[in-house]
């Protein structure tokens, strides 16, 4: 499969399967106490194992890619000269690395570790990978991206999938939550195969609450202020809400609720994607006043967006808080803030292909995300975002960087499950060396419909 067209297959079979759960009626189950599991220590690095070997021989005998001709003499070198920063496209270092990762971590995750424990072994299928399954040498970005985004793409997928698979479903809706299942969590289908339903029984985890709303409009981008020059094009977006975080608890634990927002602009000349997501890590509960409440803690963020104008990703955590204000009976105001340290980014730089041989530089930085909805009685909503991105270069041109991204949308209730929005977005780049910077403008308009 040609790697530009998996985002549109990933967005497709999860939008399929999301629709899905979403469509049947909620079942009532009584909450399930999350016990200490036997950990099949075995079983995890076996099959984090056969993880690596799999993609190393689909490159092999499939792809025919040289780096995966290995040796005794490429593992000594690799062993020998150590880590590089490599060269790889930005969806390849990005995404589909994490994605690798999140096999790694869910071997561990399927048999019985908790999220903290299922890290490592996230850590070690991607050293193993950088030094002994490929000929290039081991790359450190590979490293940190593979663990760190893989560990946010494991938790998340496990839950996901877990929630997808429902045994009582028949007919076509069961043939959507198996394949979308399969693609979240590919090492849980392979247990399943192997150990039957005694794997769904140790992985049992509360149902959660799921919002799914769907997005679809024409997207109108423009670089400066020549913004109605440019020609429309259509996008498809959803925003995935797992779990709530204004319930019943004290204390949440990781992936406890997350949010995924994932768009899709379909444009022949200027084809892209983004995805910004974020995950509770620890948090504890707000209140303030009798009605109003919140939650503070610890995040992790999985940011990134990429069209043929611009790319950006960020993978980190950091601190952050959410809070809920109802006030007079039928409004309400929810506040969001986060900071966050990013353990790797990337950001376009047409500077930095003269001496890496890539147009993107690399390097740790921070993250600040800031958010304002306010909502009248569910018929009208306005919202407001601004993000900040700081990344201090370790490889590529321009010492610092800046990525500011800001949207202002209003959303008006044609009934209850649809709706009708207008969005302004601005995009900002600016580097210490000038050449990189740029300004984007655009404009959204679109239909969305709440499952």
């Amino acid at each position: 499969m040609h790697k530009k067209k998996f985002p549109q297959l990933l967005f497709f079979i999860f939008f399929c399967g999301m629709v899905s759960v979403s469509a049947d009626e909620p079942q009532e189950e009584p909450p399930v106490a999350l016990e200490e599991t036997e950990k099949y220590f075995g079983r995890a690095f076996i099959q984090g194992s056969a993880a690596n070997f799999a993609v190393w021989y689909f490159d092999l005998a499939f792809i025919q890619a040289p780096y995966a001709h290995i040796s005794f003499e490429s593992w000594k070198k690799n062993v020998r000269e150590g880590f590089e920063w490599d060269n790889s496209g930005f969806l390849t270092n990005q995404v589909l690395h994490p994605y690798q990762g999140s096999t790694y971590y869910n071997a561990a995750r399927i048999n019985g570790y908790s999220f903290w424990e299922s890290i490592p072994f996230t850590l070690y299928g991607s050293f193993v990978w950088e030094f002994f399954l490929e000929r290039d040498y081991p790359s450190i970005n590979d490293l940190i991206t593979t663990t760190v985004g893989g560990v946010a793409m494991g938790e998340a997928g496990y839950r996901l999938s877990l929630a997808l698979i429902d045994e009582r479903a028949t007919g076509y809706k069961r043939v959507i939550r198996e394949i979308a299942a399969l693609f979240a969590n590919p090492i849980l289908a392979v247990n399943r195969v192997v150990y039957g339903d005694e794997v769904l029984r140790r992985n049992k985890i509360p149902r959660p609450d799921l919002e799914l709303i769907l997005y679809s409009g024409m997207n109108r981008t423009r670089d400066e202020f020549t913004l109605f020059g440019a020609t429309p094009h259509p996008f498809l977006g959803l925003e995935l809400n797992y779990g709530d975080p204004y319930d019943f608890r004290e204390v949440y634990n990781p992936y406890d609720f997350f949010s995924i927002n994932w768009g899709l602009d379909v444009d022949v000349d200027n084809p892209g994607w983004d995805i910004f997501a974020y995950a509770i890590l620890y948090g504890r509960k707000l209140y303030l006043g009798e009605e109003a409440r919140g939650v503070i803690g610890f995040y992790q963020h999985f940011d990134y967006l990429e069209n043929v104008v611009y790319k950006f990703a960020a993978n980190g955590a950091g601190v952050g808080t959410q809070l809920l204000f109802p006030f007079c009976d039928t409004m309400s105001i929810e506040l969001h803030l986060h900071l966050y340290g990013i353990a790797l980014g990337g950001v376009d730089s047409d500077y930095s292909h003269s001496r890496t041989g890539r147009d993107y530089s690399l390097g740790p930085g921070a993250g600040l995300k800031t958010g304002l909805e306010y909502s009248l009685n569910s018929l009208l909503n306005f919202s407001v975002f601004f993000h900040q991105y700081w990344f201090y270069t370790l490889s590529g041109s321009d010492n610092q960087n800046t990525v500011g991204m800001f949207s202002a949308a209003v959303e008006g209730a044609v009934k209850a499950d649809l709706k009708v929005g207008l969005e302004y977005h601005t995009y900002t780049r600016w580097s210490d060396a000038g050449v990189d910077d740029s300004s984007t403008y655009g404009l959204r308009v679109y239909i969305a419909y709440v499952l």
